[in-house]
């Protein structure tokens, strides 16, 4: 067949498509319209002319950012495996998670996933195109809008086909294609068109092709090109149901919220009823005043009324039904919203409320898995296919740490496209519960102190936080030395050793931190000893001749254990005699009540 015929074809899968997502369309045009605040155009009869709007809050619109913006962080991704043991191969592995993260900086997913994961809970798709950027020459990942997209997967789940309908200008696409002008104004009909009408473009990849036509002239096509993939790159993650097309997730709710709205109107105009009531009067009022302060003379005052109009209480008790149905149905809790029972008051319970939250975000992360799986998998066979010797210059972010990179994909990918995708143990939950969990599981013993720091809801540096914390330890405990040395004095002085020496080096590292120097470069330079003088060795030198800092990490002269004084064990140098508590470490104890108690017992002892 020639290009005509098979755009001709084409034309017609497309049409076929459509016709059988007819209803799915409407209602996504529906949802769609009443999040942008018109959903008087959804449901006319239900609004009138003073009241063209909802007088009540976008619970759907509400929903569905909240949800979005809780599916939206991203997962870690990793290339190999933790069983490699050759460097080579951890340095490959390295090499290619990086290059992953500089697709993703690039086409600046963290952001744009917030969207992505909006059309996932509103329409029950969430779509992904892998296209290649011939300007950066890198492969772009773009999440598109489901409404107007069209596709087919074979019983394996493999993407057959996929079309895009949308619409422009004719100006615009004149504009864009100057050499179409005289096909897209129709020449034939004699005239030239009005060039604000929009006309429907579509979209179309296949295995072998990529193109664009316009079915509104013709099936004019705009732009083909051949797709040297050899597959569809898109991917497609769709919401479970038992229904053939994905429901999206307010698609029953639509009508509670009409009924929210329509209670809200009728208890305002009961309560204007009630306002602009008329007054009932005895019959010896004569005149009746009107406006503010106005008298009524009268013999029986006690009658004058304005006429009952009580709005029943099963209105109000309907509106909180209502509330909790759309609620339920949108499996949205209200303890989102802030809206918690007074009677709950534990942990468990506010846990309880937000279960189903937790479990849906969790479901949708499993569902998202496969589908990074495969956009990444795309975006790396779009590198190697389209630019397999350019050798690149690239940047991007890993564990909060930007990063430079140069690669060439034909060396550094070399048709090795899998990569694991992980959300962690804790995704679904909010940063504080997260962070209690970790802590409980690590209290337990059942992870490492280095699972734990990956697992931790925010981004950071393992290796570099890791060192961070040891130079901090190694800190403390220069610190702890140099409050035991200050300690040491007193027994050094009646040992016969000359305290001068320790009192000097204390003070000269006290004043090198004043001046801002780091402590182990203040100790290192009061304790570094001067530069030996050739003389005679003096006979009988006695202990006063010793290092204070020998003495201090247990030489002969040192008095107690590590150099401390008598009775002070080793870590208590900052405390009192024998490790005695101080006052936050008394008032930290609780009683039976559940009070604070000051009792204290000294008990000095020094450990075996």
């Amino acid at each position: 067949m020639g290009v005509l015929s098979d755009v001709k074809a084409i034309s017609a899968t497309v049409r076929r498509l459509r016709e059988a997502r007819a209803a799915k369309d409407r209602v996504m045009g529906d949802i769609y319209r009443i999040r942008d605040g018109r959903i008087g155009e959804v449901f006319p009869s239900m609004f009138n002319d003073d009241f063209p709007a909802p007088v009540m809050a976008n619970g759907i619109d509400t929903f569905a950012r909240d949800v979005a913006e809780s599916l939206a962080p991203l997962p870690t991704f990793a290339a190999g495996t933790q069983q490699m043991t050759s460097d080579a191969a951890r340095k490959r592995a390295d090499m290619k998670t990086r290059i992953v993260y500089s697709y993703l900086a690039a086409s600046q997913v963290a952001a744009r996933h917030v969207d992505a994961c909006d059309h996932w809970a509103s329409y029950g798709l969430k779509v992904t195109v892998v296209e290649p950027d011939f300007t950066e020459k890198l492969p772009r990942i773009s999440f598109v809008d489901p409404r107007g997209v069209y596709y087919e997967k074979d019983h394996w789940g493999r993407m057959r086909h996929y079309a895009r309908v949308f619409t422009r200008t004719r100006a615009e696409l004149c504009s864009l294609y100057p050499h179409l002008e005289p096909r897209l104004t129709d020449p034939q009909h004699g005239k030239t068109r009005n060039s604000e009408d929009r006309l429907e473009v579509v979209h179309w990849i296949d295995s072998s092709r990529v193109l664009m036509f316009v079915p509104d002239c013709q099936d004019l096509v705009l732009h083909e090109a051949k797709n040297r993939l050899g597959e569809v790159p898109v991917s497609v993650a769709e919401r479970p149901g038992v229904t053939e097309d994905p429901r999206g997730q307010y698609d029953d709710v639509m009508w509670i919220q009409v009924a929210r709205n329509r209670f809200t109107m009728l208890a305002m105009e009961a309560a204007e009823q009630a306002v602009e009531a008329p007054l009932a009067l005895p019959n010896d009022v004569a005149e009746v005043a009107i406006g503010p302060h106005a008298g009524l003379r009268s013999n029986t005052p006690e009658k004058i009324r304005k006429v009952g109009q009580e709005i029943p209480q099963a209105a109000f008790a309907e509106g909180s039904l209502l509330d909790a149905e759309m609620k339920a149905g949108a499996r949205y809790p209200g303890v989102r919203t802030g809206n918690l029972d007074a009677s709950i008051i534990t942990g468990q319970g506010v846990r309880a409320l937000e279960g189903g939250f937790d479990s849906q975000i969790r479901s949708a992360h499993d569902i998202f898995e496969p589908d990074w799986i495969n956009i990444i998998r795309l975006c790396l066979k779009t590198d190697e296919t389209y630019w397999p010797d350019v050798e690149k210059e690239t940047d991007g972010r890993k564990d909060g740490v930007p990063y430079k990179l140069n690669y060439t994909p034909g060396k550094d990918i070399k048709g090795d496209y899998t990569v694991d995708v992980r959300y962690g143990m804790v995704a679904g939950l909010d940063a504080n519960r997260a962070l209690v969990f970790l802590l409980q599981v690590l209290g337990g013993g059942l992870l490492s102190k280095d699972t734990i720091r990956r697992e931790l809801p925010f981004s950071l540096d393992i290796s570099q936080e890791e060192g961070r914390i040891e130079a901090e330890n190694m800190r403390d405990a220069m610190v702890q030395a140099m409050a035991g040395l200050a300690q040491s004095i007193p027994m050094m002085a009646q040992m016969g050793q000359d305290p001068m020496v320790p009192i000097r080096q204390l003070a000269d590292v006290i004043k090198s931190r004043q001046k801002g120097k780091p402590i182990e470069d203040a100790v290192l330079e009061a304790f570094t000893p001067p530069e030996p003088e050739e003389a005679p060795a003096e006979a009988g030198a006695g202990p006063g001749a010793e290092d204070p800092l020998s003495a201090l990490l247990g030489g002969a002269g040192g008095g107690g254990m590590g150099g401390l004084p008598e009775g002070v064990a080793p870590g208590q140098a900052q405390m009192g005699p024998g490790g005695m508590p101080d006052i936050m470490t008394m008032l930290a104890g609780l009683n039976s009540g559940g009070g604070p108690t000051t009792n204290v017992n000294v008990k000095r002892s020094i450990p075996a």
